[in-house]
């Protein structure tokens, strides 16, 4: 239980750290997503993610810019919020079908945050005048904000990797 509060407390000081956007803030939940993934396991970070999420729910400010709320999960950022937990799902599943060796969590990193963008693209096109397509709004948020997702993941993936070998857990 304590690694679940630690990992919901890594969570929230991770999207405290923003660079607001029109849509999207870049934020470090990305990071701390994958670095719980990869530190913790799957599992539990999943957990952490849903502590984090209910916390933010119940109006304790660990979303992005110090928000909270029910409102800010049904907002356009709301989407991408809820897509780390199927992230996290996706990694359980993937882990539990081939194993935690580091290259399936690669490969699970890449389907877990394309889930999320998924997810996240369904929920934020609602907010968005657009008349584009759902493929053409996912793929334009994955050239727009995934390069990012991908150098946050690869050095949550590194720093993950260094903490484990110098015994912190």
């Amino acid at each position: 239980m304590a690694y679940i509060a630690l990992g919901a407390v890594i969570l929230a000081v991770c999207s405290w750290i923003s660079i607001p956007t029109p849509i999207v803030p870049f934020t470090l939940q990305t990071f701390g997503v994958f670095f719980l993934i990869y530190y913790f396991g799957a599992k539990k970070a999943t957990a952490s993610l849903v502590v984090y999420i209910a916390l933010g729910a119940i109006g304790i400010p660990v979303f992005s810019n110090f928000t909270s709320g029910f409102g800010v999960l049904m907002g356009a950022t709301g989407g991408y919020i809820l897509g780390f937990v199927v992230s996290g799902d996706v990694c359980i599943a993937t882990e539990s079908l081939f194993g935690n060796k580091w290259q399936i969590r690669v490969v699970s990193s890449i389907l877990a945050i394309l889930a999320c963008y998924a997810v996240g693209s369904a929920r934020a096109m609602q907010f968005v005048e657009t008349e584009t397509d759902f493929l053409s709004f996912f793929i334009g948020s994955l050239l727009a904000f995934g390069v990012f997702d991908v150098v946050k993941i690869v050095f949550a993936f590194f720093v993950a990797r260094y903490l484990k070998k110098i015994k912190l857990n």
